[in-house]
């Protein structure tokens, strides 16, 4: 049985990002703007906390394929 995914504007639109593109990288620094708008405040951990709380609600639906993979020290990318 599948279930169904409850996610805040910020997880649908970080995931609306990464499968834009889903083979290119983005940094903190890129998805901090893409979410909350100007990166003159951006926040590597408000970042990595929006990543690590998406991939939870994910692996909750009961799928424990990886959908997000960390890439380098401070960029995200689909798992494909």
């Amino acid at each position: 049985m599948r279930r169904v995914l409850q996610c805040n504007h910020q997880h649908r639109h970080l995931i609306k990002m990464l499968m834009s593109h889903p083979y290119q990288p983005y940094t903190s620094t890129k998805i901090f703007e893409g979410i909350w708008g100007d990166s003159v405040y951006a926040d590597d951990q408000s970042v990595m906390n929006l990543v690590s709380s998406l991939i939870i609600k994910l692996n909750r639906t009961g799928s424990h394929e990886e959908y997000i993979r960390r890439f380098g020290a401070n960029s995200y990318k689909m798992a494909i």
